[in-house]
C-alpha cells in the first residue's frame, strides 16, 4: 500500500498564512502623488476573490481552487497591551486535488477558513487564525489531514502597501511567532503533530506602474519582493499591488518549502468589491430661478465638489414628459408656466453620487402679438401727441398780437 505519511500531506499554510495573510492584504497605495490614506476608504464588505493553483509531490498532485478575503467587521481588541480599534477579516475557500501518487490515482478536496486582526489605523496584521481540512482518496487508501495554526505579529506586520511616498527599495520586517498543530488520519497513521517556530517577513518595493493581466482586469502595479524567513529556510515570492483594487492582484512564487511543510502557491485576482474612494461628492444644483415661458433657462451645477473630481452630471425632471440633461451646465426651454423641480445628481470615477433641487417657477409671459400692438399704439399715441401739441402751438401763435403789424396798420376809405 502507498499512503502520503507524516509531513509531506501538509498542504497550503504558507498558501493561507502567507498568500491570504500577506497576498489578499491590506489596502492601500504606494503612489508618489498620493494625498490622503488609502486605509480611510477600508469599509466592512470590501471583498477580494482570488484564485490559486500549483502543483507539488514533485509536481505530481495538482491543486486548484479559490480563496475568499472579507472585511467582516470593526471592533476594540487588545494589541500589544492597549485597547485598539480593529478590523475583522474573514477568510475561506475551497479547493480541489487531483493526480498521480506512485501509480495511483489521487482525488480528494480541501476547505479552510480563518480570520485576520488588523490594525484601524493603517491595516498591518496583529494576529491571524487559520483552520483547514484535507481530504484525499487513492487507490490504497484514504488521507485525511486537519490544521490548526495561529500566527501572531510583533510589531503588527506592516507590509509597507498602505505606506505613502514609498522610494524604490523602501522596505519593511516584521517577526512572528507561529504554533501549527496538526492531526492526521489516514488508512495506517492517525497522530497529531504541533510545530512552533519564530519567523520574520521582509516587504521591499522592487519597482513601479507595471501593467498586470488577471481575470479581474488589467492593472499598473506596484511589484514587491516578499521574503518569508525560519531558522531553516527562506522563501522569495514576487507580489503585484493595485491602487484601483486596493489589494494584491497577482503572486508569483516559487515551489518552496516552510518548516519541510508547505509550499506557496500561485494566485491571481478573480473579482473585488473595493473602491480606493468612498468619499462621496457633493451635489449642488444652484439658485433657484424664476423666469418667463418661452426663455431659456441655464442650469448651472458647477458649485458642485469631490475630493477626487465628479465625471457625471445628470439632471432630471417633468415637464409633458421626463426630461433627462447631463453635463455640468445644461439648458432647457419651458411653454408652460409653474414651478417644476428639477433633480441634479452628480457620480465620481469611483461611483460614489450625492444630489440637490433647484426650483425653477415659469411664469405667465405677454404674447408677441399683444407686443406688437402694443408697440404699435404706443407709437400712435406719441404721434398724435405730438400732432396735438402742434396745432395748440400755432393756434396759440395766431391768436397773438404783433406790434410792427397790427397795432401800426391803418385801413383807409377812399373818396367818392
Amino acid at each position: 500500500m502507498v499512503r502520503m505519511t507524516g509531513r509531506s500531506v501538509h498542504i497550503i499554510l504558507l498558501t493561507v498564512l502567507i498568500a491570504i495573510g500577506s497576498f489578499a492584504t491590506t489596502l492601500g497605495s504606494t503612489s508618489q502623488d498620493q494625498t490622503s490614506s488609502p486605509v480611510e476608504y477600508i469599509i466592512v464588505g470590501n471583498c477580494w476573490e482570488y484564485a490559486y493553483e500549483y502543483d507539488r509531490y514533485s509536481d505530481t498532485i495538482h491543486y486548484v481552487g479559490n480563496i475568499t478575503m472579507r472585511v467582516a467587521g470593526e471592533e476594540q481588541r487588545v494589541v500589544s497591551g492597549e485597547i485598539a480599534n480593529v478590523f475583522l477579516v474573514d477568510l475561506f475557500g475551497t479547493g480541489s486535488i487531483s493526480g498521480d501518487w506512485f501509480g495511483n490515482p489521487v482525488t480528494g478536496t480541501l476547505n479552510l477558513k480563518g480570520e485576520d486582526m488588523r490594525l484601524h489605523s493603517n491595516f498591518s496584521i496583529v494576529s491571524e487564525h487559520m483552520f483547514w481540512k484535507e481530504y484525499m482518496d487513492y487507490t490504497t487508501g484514504t488521507s485525511n489531514v486537519t490544521s490548526n495554526a495561529d500566527i501572531t505579529y510583533e510589531p503588527a506586520l506592516d507590509d509597507v502597501i498602505a505606506d505613502t511616498e514609498l522610494a524604490i527599495g523602501a522596505n519593511f520586517t516584521s517577526r512572528s511567532q507561529m504554533t501549527i498543530e496538526q492531526w492526521m488520519n489516514d488508512s495506517t497513521t492517525n497522530e497529531t503533530q504541533n510545530a512552533q517556530n519564530e519567523t520574520s517577513l521582509t516587504f521591499t518595493l522592487v519597482s513601479q506602474n507595471l501593467p498586470v493581466v488577471t481575470p479581474a482586469g488589467s492593472f499598473l502595479c506596484d511589484k514587491y519582493l516578499v521574503s518569508f524567513h525560519t531558522k531553516e529556510n527562506e522563501l522569495n515570492a514576487m507580489w503585484y499591488y493595485s491602487e484601483k483594487v486596493g489589494n494584491y492582484v497577482k503572486s508569483e512564487g516559487a515551489f518552496s518549502w516552510i518548516f519541510s511543510l508547505v509550499p506557496i502557491a500561485d494566485l491571481e485576482l478573480r473579482s473585488y468589491s473595493y473602491s480606493t474612494d468612498n468619499v462621496p461628492p457633493k451635489a449642488n444644483a444652484g439658485e433657484d430661478q424664476t423666469v418667463k415661458m418661452g426663455d431659456t433657462v441655464t442650469l448651472n451645477g458647477s458649485a458642485s465638489s469631490d475630493n477626487v473630481g465628479i465625471v457625471t452630471y445628470n439632471w432630471t425632471f417633468a415637464d409633458t414628459n421626463i426630461v433627462n440633461l447631463s453635463g455640468e451646465v445644461a439648458h432647457q426651454v419651458f411653454a408652460s408656466e409653474g414651478i417644476y423641480v428639477i433633480n441634479l445628481t452628480v457620480s465620481d470615477g469611483a461611483g460614489n453620487s450625492d444630489w440637490d433641487t433647484v426650483n425653477v417657477t415659469v411664469e405667465k409671459k405677454i404674447s408677441s402679438i399683444l407686443g406688437a400692438n402694443a408697440i404699435l399704439i404706443g407709437g400712435i399715441v406719441a404721434v398724435i401727441v405730438v400732432a396735438v401739441a402742434a396745432v395748440i402751438f400755432l393756434r396759440k401763435r395766431k391768436g397773438e398780437k404783433t406790434p410792427d403789424t397790427y397795432e401800426s396798420f391803418v385801413f383807409t376809405v377812399p373818396p367818392k
